[in-house]
């Protein structure tokens, strides 16, 4: 045999190579080995994003929890929509005067010191005014179904407070035009627009009506102080705010519409790509490895259901953690509910969770604000009456009861039951006009009835600041007498 055909028979003996034997060989082998290792080592951290994190179902039904029946002959909005939006225009806005300083003025000067800056844009708006007024008496105004709403989709707040501030300077004009009674329907129709806003709605619309309520506090002790408003006046104007500040809406309805706000955007790639340090498929490899947005959700889950339980309580019985936006826990709820403790530890894992936590504070201290300011504006509109029966204001809030009050009320800010809304006397030093360094500041009397304010410390009614929160109520001044130089000066 030749020794090329025994070549080739042993060449047939032979079993054919694998194409995978390659595999097999040291090299490959380590390489196989580390990247097994590191995508392990990736997963288990992806894995340890969720780790502690307890399951937890959907706190908010988006349909059932996040629709409510209403015909649109029935909604305020569909009158305030179409005024709201041109008012917020940018034709209008640029040609629109700031009505902020006639509003400013109707406290110490009534509507003749406010006229000469708003009387031109009152008659402008005159009819779109008169239009707005007539939705404020609907029950209730929905500007956006909550499972409806869009990423963004945020309330006209110039025109809010445009609108806000018309209305003011309207009743202010109807007092000053002997017309009192008119003049309470104009302010009974900002209370109730501030009511509707955010009912239901974000926390951003019910902070728009919580400035709102603010504004109209204002206006309505100067209306009450009037001369030409009767007890009667008084008295149904007291019935009626009471009635009105019934139709605020609960806390919770507000944050229930954050939590469907949230969960919608954070299905929305831009608002994502808009916080993060990446884009891209860098991006995308970011949220994969850090469980995003996944993990987000779940932590704001955990977040909304633990702030749901005890943010419709008076703030007395609220028991909060050192940075006041979580709950402490009873261990009593149903479903049991995470640690705030340990919560609030996770909630570092997730930069998205970071900037969509709702400020639970800030939105508690505003409504907690509201809610005291309404206290005192229903004792304003007591001690009123009391001065219309007795000619003079009552020493203090316990002269009320029983005729007026069954008792002073809780003050809400107070630390204990036995701490009761306040009233003080004091010169308030009024503030020159800007650039007029010639005239001495004047002080004027006031009578304050106030809350403690969110420190829980009396400061002396200091409602101009944000120490104590109230209503003040403007009284006569002292009659002036000459001085040895000629000009007049108070009586001490």
């Amino acid at each position: 045999m030749s020794e090329s055909e025994e070549v080739s028979k042993a060449e047939s003996t032979l079993k054919p190579r694998s194409r995978f034997g390659f595999l097999l060989r040291l090299w490959c082998l380590i390489l196989v080995t580390v990247l097994t290792i590191l995508v392990a080592a990736l997963l288990g951290y992806r894995s340890s994003r969720l780790a502690g994190i307890p399951p937890i179902d959907e706190v908010v039904d988006r349909e059932t929890e996040g629709r409510f029946p209403i015909e649109p002959d029935e909604n305020a909005f569909t009158i305030y929509g179409g005024i709201l939006k041109e008012l917020d225009s940018s034709t209008s806005r640029v040609i629109s005067p700031d009505l902020g300083d006639a509003c400013d003025a109707l406290e110490s000067g009534g509507w003749v010191a406010a006229a000469p800056l708003a009387q031109v844009r009152l008659d402008e708006c005159e009819a779109m005014l008169i239009e707005w007024k007539r939705g404020t008496d609907r029950t209730r105004g929905v500007r956006v179904q909550p499972a409806d709403m869009e990423p963004f989709d945020f309330p006209h707040i110039y025109s809010c407070r445009e609108i806000a501030r018309l209305a003011l300077l309207k009743s202010a004009r109807c007092l000053h035009d002997g017309q009192p009674k008119e003049s309470w329907l104009w302010l009974r129709a900002l209370l109730r627009f501030s009511r509707h806003l955010g009912n239901p709605g974000m926390e951003i619309d019910r902070l728009v009506g919580t400035s709102t309520h603010a504004m109209a506090s204002v206006q309505l002790i100067v209306w009450a102080a009037h001369p030409d408003v009767t007890a009667n006046h008084l008295a149904v104007a007291l019935n009626e705010l009471r009635e009105i500040y019934g139709m605020t809406s609960a806390n919770s309805l507000i944050w229930k519409t954050e939590y469907l706000h949230e969960m919608k955007i954070l299905s929305n790639p831009e608002w994502v790509e808009a916080i993060s340090d990446y884009s891209g498929p860098v991006l995308d490899g970011y949220l994969f490895l850090n469980a995003e947005p996944d993990l987000c959700r779940v932590l704001l889950r955990h977040v909304y259901a633990n702030q749901l339980t005890q943010i419709d309580l008076p703030r007395y019985e609220r028991t909060m953690t050192a940075n006041q936006q979580l709950f402490l826990t009873t261990r009593k709820e149903t479903p049991p509910l995470m640690d705030a403790s340990p919560l609030e530890e996770t909630l570092n894992r997730s930069q998205l969770a970071q900037y969509s936590l709702p400020n639970l504070r800030f939105f508690l201290d505003a409504t907690d604000r509201e809610r005291a300011r309404q206290t005192a504006m229903e004792l304003g509109l007591c001690v009123e009456l009391f001065r219309r029966k007795h000619g003079k204001y009552p020493e203090t809030l316990q002269e009320l009861v029983p005729q007026f009050l069954a008792e002073v009320p809780r003050d809400l800010f107070g630390v204990g039951p036995a701490e009761r809304m306040l009233m003080t006397r004091r010169d308030i030093e009024e503030p020159a006009e800007e650039g007029d360094k010639n005239v001495t500041p004047q002080t004027r009397p006031w009578l304050i009835i106030y809350s403690r304010g969110r420190n829980a410390i009396d400061n002396g009614g200091h409602v101009e600041s944000i120490e104590d929160v109230g209503i003040r109520i403007p009284l006569p001044q002292p009659e002036a007498r000459p001085s040895s130089h000629g000009r007049p000066s108070s009586k001490p």
